[in-house]
């Protein structure tokens, strides 16, 4: 495989053993036995007949190749004799026949009807051009058809996957997926319907916003003349006019939307002050920045990404240092690749092309150009390696960074893990966290110095009413520490009927057994040193000191475990602690694992759908411009998004899984969602590498058979070969970098941005524009309807009666979503892995693909 070819010969060595010769056989052996299987079971090898032995056999005609010399003369390629087909063959081979992707060399063959055997892509002859030379009909994908004028020509028959469109039977004017209309039409439809439902509501709602907004803008003003004239007196007269002229009903619908417009820019407010990024911004736009503009954008810059400035967490501080490892790895990576780019590797295709050249370059032409796939695997070799050693020194050194990091600040920081020790094993009638405290210190021998203890309750039975409890709460110290106005709230005075209400139920639930334990609790000392002191002491207590006082003392004495893993109380997803232990191992080890085979299974279903539907007929024909076609972009799309959707469920399903720390559900999700993106893309690159006309061995065949009917049909698919090699690459690439910003766009941008502006312009929709739709004339009844399915959606209640909203409300349907960490890091797995896959390609444009890794990642960053 490695020889050279015989001297003037159209042949060179093998581009795949330059690369990694074991490694390509087995990925080869591999491979090319699922695609036996896929074949052999699905019967999808249509393939083309492109046999010049069988068109030239059927005629007497013999299939070597000959080169163009110009105005219908061809010559032997070690020769420069030039005559037509007709005289060489004495007329039984009149006609010339192209070589496939190399019009430069043909072939000779007897009929018209023998041009489509021997290359399906010039299937007929232009009698106004050429009557002897086989020609492509000009119409895409058309297998066969008939020239009606000098150029122009009508399609009697489409390719395989395609049909004919446009003009009448049997002459068509064009050949497009036999789908595509119908997806067009889908998709238009679709998009009509979406439009007039929004043109609707945006007109029903101007209309009756408009009639308040103008009728107050004009009494306002009729307002502040007013008053600037008469006085106060004279203003509280007339706007109690103003109701007698506008409607009590009119003039409260404004009220309100002036509160809920208040409340819905408050709740934003509050939730904004929750985001880690955008506190820091807003420190460091407060520094000094310094004198000069560059100086305070430098300043700023350094302000916002220095983390020590924010309180972010040991986890968090960790995945920003990962970002900036990645953001250096990137630009490593686009520098090598940029510098490494060969722009010339298919130089040699586009000059083959104009037919120009003697018959000594056209022999060595296939030879150069596989001489400069051979250099070009050589240097991506060279860089691969050098890629090695220094992605894994930067590796070394950013993982020593970062355990020195956790140390440092382990030892500057103090959390509530420092302090905390965990009881496992508690008995579940033990529900007074203030007794337990009190056992604890006798118990344990500190008085005093227990700060207090917390009990991880079964809420499963009462969860709703502590969801309740906790609102009650949360929206009561947030008006008493003035974060919110009580007029953009419900009143104090509820508020603390409800409270009192609460701790009423809550000793219930305590007392009469409702609210039970789980074994989980936890026990926060008020030096380090007691909790060291403890566990020097103590393993676990007995259980006995939690018997009622006079009982008997059990046989088997229980003991509770003291212990200092995962003993920090948060990060606990308290609702699932109290999940049986079977229902929790049947959804770790038997559901997720079904369900995640069963989204695998639906992907590969969908994508192999479109693949055979749309991409396959183009692959199998030979015809480019699959990329370009509109159908096959919008179905291409949503195939991606649909990856994305199965992100998402499985993230759902790990959620759910019963996991009791956050952090183990991000492992976890991480985990599962590493190989669903994994098995999806060798499922891509597995598609775009096994197509018609791949050949997984460059090499020419044995110099015995030189000018022999087998030398001559591997000649004449020479060119061909080389052209898909090239084709692969750039397909892959294009994949590559859609793949990098459909899933960046979709995941970063659709899982933070959107949720945040959609439901903001959603609840503004409900409560500020449409909030009196039922009383419109114009469409109310319509606005209506979409508005009481809206208010559901974000968990309203009593949706069809509700007309105002408050701040709590607001903020917590503007929440921000949480940082998901297992999506990050598993595009930090991902995006990489696909870059790192183009210096395998046969591809001038991997420097694009590590160029898009790089500046997403530093959009991220």
């Amino acid at each position: 495989a490695s020889g050279q070819g015989p001297v003037g010969s159209l042949g060179a060595p093998s581009l795949f053993p330059e690369l990694s010769s074991a490694m390509v056989a087995a990925v080869h052996f591999f491979f090319g036995r699922i695609e036996a299987f896929i074949i052999l079971a699905v019967g999808a090898s249509t393939g083309l007949v492109r046999s010049a032995a069988a068109a030239a056999a059927s005629g007497g005609c013999t299939s070597e190749p000959l080169r163009v010399v110009g105005h219908g003369q061809y010559a032997e390629l070690s020769s420069n004799v030039a005559s037509t087909c007709a005289k060489r063959s004495n007329g039984a081979c009149p006609f010339a026949v192209p070589f496939p992707d190399y019009p430069c060399l043909v072939n000779c063959v007897a009929s018209v009807a023998d041009c489509s055997v021997a290359n399906p892509h010039d299937p007929a002859v232009d009698p106004h051009v050429d009557a002897h030379r086989c020609t492509s009909c000009g119409i895409t994908a058309c297998q066969q058809c008939t020239f009606t004028a000098r150029g122009k020509s009508v399609c009697n028959q489409c390719f395989s996957g395609f049909v004919g469109s446009g003009g009448e039977e049997g002459a068509w004017t064009d050949c497009v997926l036999w789908d595509h209309r119908i997806v067009l039409v889908i998709f238009g439809v679709f998009s009509a319907i979406l439009g007039i439902i929004l043109f609707a509501i945006t007109v029903a709602t101007c209309i009756g916003g408009a009639r308040l907004t103008w009728l107050f803008y004009v009494q306002r003003n009729i307002r502040k003349f007013t008053s600037s004239v008469i006085g106060e007196q004279g203003t509280n007269t007339v706007m109690s006019t103003e109701k007698s002229l506008i409607g009590e009903k009119d003039h409260e619908h404004f009220i309100n939307r002036q509160r809920n417009q208040a409340a819905i820019g408050n709740g934003l407010r509050l939730s904004l002050m929750s985001s880690i990024k955008a506190s820091s911004l807003r420190r460091a736009s407060c520094h000094d920045l310094g004198p000069s503009f560059f100086q305070r954008v430098a300043r700023f810059i350094r302000s916002s990404l220095d983390t020590k400035l924010t309180d972010m967490g040991l986890g968090l501080q960790l995945f920003f240092n990962t970002q900036q490892f990645l953001v250096v790895i990137a630009f490593i990576v686009w520098f090598i690749a940029t510098c490494a780019n060969d722009s010339s590797l298919f130089d040699g295709l586009s000059d083959m092309d104009q037919c120009t050249a003697t018959n000594i370059n056209i022999t060595a032409s296939y030879s150069q150009e596989l001489f400069r796939f051979k250099a070009h695997a050589r240097r991506q070799k060279d860089v691969c390696v050098l890629l090695w050693f220094l992605v894994a020194l930067c590796s070394w050194y950013f993982h020593l960074r970062q355990n020195r990091f956790i140390d440092e600040y382990d030892k500057l920081t103090n959390s509530a893990e420092d302090y905390t020790l965990k009881l496992v094993g508690l008995p579940e009638n033990v529900t007074s966290e203030k007794d337990l405290k009190d056992i604890l210190e006798k118990e344990l021998r500190m008085q005093g110095k227990i700060h207090g203890v917390a009990i991880c309750y079964n809420i499963l039975e009462v969860k709703e009413r502590i969801e309740e409890m906790i609102e009650h709460i949360v929206e009561y110290d947030a008006m008493r520490l003035g974060w919110i106005e009580e007029d953009l709230s419900t009143p104090m005075h509820l508020l603390e009927d409800e409270l009192a209400k609460d701790k009423a139920d809550l000793e219930e639930f305590l007392t009469s057994g409702k609210l039970t334990g789980t074994g989980l609790a936890f026990v926060v000392f008020k030096q380090q040193v007691s909790t060291a002191c403890v566990l020097g002491e103590r393993s676990g207590i007995s259980a006995h000191i939690f018997l009622p006082e006079g009982s008997e003392e059990p046989k088997d004495v229980q003991t509770i475990k003291l212990s200092k893993d995962d003993c920090e109380p948060l990060g606990l997803k308290y609702f699932d602690l109290a999940l049986p232990e079977a229902v929790l191992t049947r959804k770790r080890f038997l559901k997720i694992p079904l369900r995640m085979l069963l989204y695998i299974s639906a992907y590969t279903v969908v994508a192999q759908m479109f693949y055979y539907s749309m991409i396959k007929p183009y692959q199998d024909n030979l015809i480019g411009g699959a990329e370009s076609s509109n159908s096959v972009k919008v179905i291409g799309k949503l195939v991606l998004a649909f990856n994305f959707v199965i992100q998402t469920v499985v993230m759902i399903d790990v959620e759910r899984a019963g996991f009791i720390r956050s952090a183990l559900v991000d492992h976890i999700t991480l985990i599962w969602n590493t190989v669903l993106l994994l098995i999806t893309n060798i499922y891509v690159i597995m598609q775009e590498c096994f197509r018609e006309g791949i050949r997984w061995e460059l090499t020419p065949p044995n110099s015995a058979v030189v000018g022999t009917e087998s030398w001559w049909a591997w000649e004449r698919l020479a060119f061909q070969s080389v052209r898909v090699e090239m084709e692969v690459g750039r397909s892959l690439v294009g994949v590559m970098t859609d793949q990098i910003m459909m899933l960046y766009v979709l995941g970063e941008v659709g899982n933070v941005l959107a949720p945040v502006v959609g439901f903001y312009c959603a609840i503004r929709f409900i409560f500020v524009y449409t909030a009196e739709a039922s009383e419109n004339k114009y469409g109310g009844k319509v606005v209506q309807k979409v508005r009481t399915l809206l208010l559901k959606m974000l968990g309203f209640e009593h949706a069809d009666k509700k007309t105002t909203i408050t701040t709590r409300e607001a903020e917590k349907v503007q929440i921000l979503m949480p940082l998901l960490l297992w999506m990050e890091y598993t595009y930090i797995v991902i995006f990489p892995a696909m870059a790192f896959v183009t210096f395998y390609l046969l591809t001038d444009q991997n420097s694009r693909v590590c160029g898009w890794l790089l500046g997403i990642l530093a959009t991220d960053l």
